[in-house]
């Protein structure tokens, strides 16, 4: 989880030691053991930059990406708590991904 010298983060001493955290509770987990995804506890303020990004994105998906998209997106809203109130969980996506694949 190393950052490169031109990454906007890389001189945030927060920042990286929260991307660390993230990035070492996903190294502990093993696919083989059955566990679910580890769950992140996103910050209020890691909530808030999502549903920044999320409104926006959405609203450029729904005038510029394929109806398939906009389509599962629109599911994925429905059923696997993907919206911008918090950060998904990974594991609920992957779930919901799989049902579909």
């Amino acid at each position: 989880a190393e950052l490169d010298s031109n990454h906007p983060g890389f001189l945030d001493a927060e920042y990286r030691d929260r991307r660390r955290a993230i990035v070492d509770k996903g190294r502990k987990w093993r696919f083989s053991d059955g566990e679910p995804l580890p769950v992140v506890d996103y910050s209020q303020s890691e909530n808030g930059t999502w549903a920044y990004i999320y409104d926006h994105l959405k609203d450029a998906s729904q005038k510029h990406a394929v109806g398939a998209f906009n389509e599962i997106l629109h599911d994925m809203e429905k059923e696997c708590d993907y919206n911008k109130g918090r950060v998904p969980q990974l594991e609920n996506v992957s779930q919901f991904l799989s049902s579909r694949t």
